[in-house]
């Protein structure tokens, strides 16, 4: 009923009873008008729609969310929201956050569906609130973005597999370099250790000894920073004065620019320390002296390179006096596969891919930076790299404690040396019999479980890459037999920081990166606490 009337009846309580009566039912009708509507948006929606208690069940949902899940209505209907996420801690992070706010947007989580397939989603979504103003459930949208995030992450393997693609094309441009050093290096210490041999002089025996250790350092420098810089796998930010890494590219392609007819001016003023990936700075360094080297042929001239502090930036500057850019080309230099080199740009003289900007350029962006180009046809560019500055790099300070290092080197060990090279294991036995200790070798893996069975060791230098048995498993072993013994890893290659921990978990106490001297064998042994 829309009302009731008494009797006797009232003219005017009569027309009052019916005028409230037709306006409730105008109001119903609207009401019923409404919620049709809202049932039809709500239906019809393309996008997944739900509707939840507070506590998580299911009140309502549309056609979309079925299809996207797979329930029928009957099936999701009272279901609880909380079994379909993957990570049921998200669920938490969710709510927290929609009460906090009263809503989010595009909250990423994955769902699990009904055939168990995992689902990138994202939740748009408000609380619902009763007449007091207390939160009594949550109203939403759910987008799937499956789809999208295996685009995504294609493209980055893509790009990742490009930006090495321009890597190894730069190693290729350090080819000559590199050959150049080694066999220089090879000459001083072939002449110096065949003198060495010759002569009675320990004096001279000493001094040869000195150069030739030198510049195995500086052999080692050049193939640290090479495979450094051809790694596939990121490597960390460190502290770093920014003119190693331009150094470490100079030290490879300076030599190339002078038989080009091509002058460096280094330019370097004292600057706060940078926070690098330093093999990607590398690849920036080596693709502006590169850049500047082809914009110099035939002719050849001057490359000036600068580093310089302004305001809180360091500043890296490549100015060449090459052919310049034009105007027009000026604003498409950032951009992928863009040259002016090779078969896909204007000069058949020179190769190019046209990463080796964009990569630069993603590669500063990545650290905070920007790079800026300053060029003028047949004037020459300047390509200038700014890096925030992180302030000076503190000094480490050791504790001072000599009768305790003393102590620690007359410690009579037994120490075991594995390793595949039987001159390497030689050097181990010779050395470390100097300093007292009674020291075995093995070649092979085999060799070192059966020495380690029949003698306990206290500390064993296992090298990573062994023939036969896995350097890992012979780790296992060792640490098997004797939980005690302290093992330290070596390797020739740059190894990654979650094979160190690996191997850490396994039972290691360290790491040695070859090539290393006899203080970082004794740093090892002392930092053991043996």
């Amino acid at each position: 009923p829309f009302g009731y009337i008494h009797k006797p009846i009232e003219e005017n309580e009569l027309h009052t009873t019916i005028e409230m009566a037709l306006y409730r039912h105008k109001m119903e009708r609207k009401l019923k008008e409404s919620e049709e509507r809202y049932r039809t948006l709500f239906e019809d929606s393309r996008d997944a729609l739900y509707i939840t208690t507070r506590e998580g069940k299911i009140v309502d949902v549309n056609q979309s969310m079925l299809d996207l899940s797979g329930y029928t209505r009957e099936e999701m209907l009272g279901m609880n929201i909380q079994k379909k996420y993957v990570n049921h801690t998200d669920r938490a992070d969710f709510q927290e956050q929609i009460e906090k706010k009263g809503f989010v947007r595009d909250y990423e989580v994955k769902f699990l569906t009904k055939d168990r397939k995992e689902m990138d989603c994202l939740i748009t979504a408000a609380v619902q609130r009763n007449h007091d103003g207390s939160i009594v459930g949550y109203q939403g949208s759910i987008r799937d973005i499956t789809e999208r995030k295996k685009a995504e992450a294609e493209k980055e393997g893509l790009h990742a597999r490009l930006v090495h693609s321009e890597k190894m094309a730069g190693i290729g441009t350090l080819a000559s370099g590199i050959a150049h050093e080694f066999n220089n290096l090879f000459q001083i210490i072939k002449g110096h250790m065949e003198f060495a041999q010759t002569t009675k002089r320990s004096e001279d025996m000493e001094e040869a000894s000195a150069i030739v250790i030198h510049n195995t350092d500086r052999g080692a420098k050049i193939i640290k920073d090479l495979l450094s810089f051809a790694r596939e796998e990121p490597s960390e930010k460190v502290l770093c004065d920014i003119v190693e890494p331009i150094e470490s590219v100079l030290l490879l392609t300076e030599e190339h620019f002078k038989k080009n007819n091509i002058n460096i001016v280094r330019k370097y003023n004292k600057t706060p320390t940078v926070e690098v990936n330093k093999a990607e700075m590398q690849q920036v360094f080596l693709n502006m002296v590169t850049n500047a080297r082809d914009a110099m042929l035939p002719e050849g001239g001057k490359l000036e390179i600068s580093v310089k502090q302004v305001g809180e930036n360091v500043e890296v500057s490549f100015a060449d006096s090459g052919k310049g850019i034009n105007k027009e080309n000026l604003g498409k230099l950032f951009e992928p596969f863009y040259t002016t080199k090779g078969a896909i740009g204007n000069d058949d003289n020179l190769q190019g891919t046209g990463l080796g900007l964009s990569v630069s350029y993603g590669i500063v962006k990545r650290h905070g930076g920007t790079i800026e180009v300053i060029s003028k046809a047949g004037k020459g560019s300047i390509f200038t790299i700014k890096l925030p500055a992180k302030g000076k790099k503190a000094e480490e300070k050791l504790p001072k404690d000599e009768k305790r290092k003393e102590d620690r080197e007359s410690l009579p060990l037994n120490i075991l040396a594995v390793d595949d090279e039987e001159d390497l294991c030689k050097m181990f036995v010779k050395w470390l019999s100097l300093k007292g200790f009674r020291v075995e070798s093995a070649t092979t893996g085999k060799k070192a479980i059966h020495l380690f069975k029949k003698e306990k060791f206290d500390f064993v230098f296992l090298d990573i890459i062994m023939p036969g048995i896995p350097s890992i498993e012979v780790l296992e072993k060792i640490k098997k037999l004797s939980p005690k013994t302290k093992v330290i890893m070596m390797s020739g290659k740059l190894i990654g920081k979650d094979l160190v921990n690996e191997l850490r978990q396994k039972g290691s106490s360290g790491f040695l990166q070859k090539p290393f001297k006899i203080e970082d064998i004794m740093r090892a042994i002392k930092g053991t606490g043996l």
